[in-house]
């Protein structure tokens, strides 16, 4: 009896050990990969000269623990394989260039031009970050049913005045 509970103790370690062992093979793995969170915003702004009273952007989130260049930022639209890309992104501290290499848990909102979105004839399916290695990571918020709600408006009072 002793020579079993030995070895049911000596089984047991064994599993718990193989078990931790492939959680930290996994930890290690998921550890290198590239994590962002992408997501639209809309508001309007208070007490930043610079900026437009309303905005329309791209938040991106670096959970990575390491720096990521991003390549690219914007809008996909609605049926079509199109991109509207943020050509010359406006931050909280101005304008920047791109690629911008956005340090590991620090975020960046690159704005767009409000009157321009909106007068841009397609709807908004998602926004997107494309990072200088080809990692595209897309991101949806009502924000966009908000902006997506707005074009449709503006595009029916446009109809309505043309039509007496």
């Amino acid at each position: 009896m002793g020579q079993n509970l030995i070895n049911l103790i000596t089984f047991g370690i064994a599993v718990v050990g193989a078990i931790l062992g492939i959680i930290n093979t996994v930890y290690a793995i998921d550890k290198d990969r590239i994590k962002l969170r992408v997501r639209p915003v809309f508001g309007y702004t208070v007490g930043a000269p610079h900026l437009k009273e309303k905005y329309i952007g791209v938040e991106i989130i670096n959970l990575s623990i390491f720096p990521v260049s991003i390549a690219e930022a914007g809008f996909m639209l609605e049926k079509t394989t199109q991109r509207a890309a943020i050509l010359n992104p406006l931050t909280h501290k101005g304008v920047i260039s791109l690629p911008y290499k956005l340090p590991s848990r620090e975020k960046i909102t690159l704005y767009a031009d409000y009157d321009y979105m909106i007068d841009d004839p397609y709807l908004i399916k998602c926004v997107y970050c494309a990072t200088e290695c080809g990692l595209v990571t897309k991101g949806k918020s009502k924000a966009i049913n908000h902006i997506n709600e707005e074009k449709i408006k503006k595009l029916v009072k446009k109809i309505e005045n043309s039509n007496p």
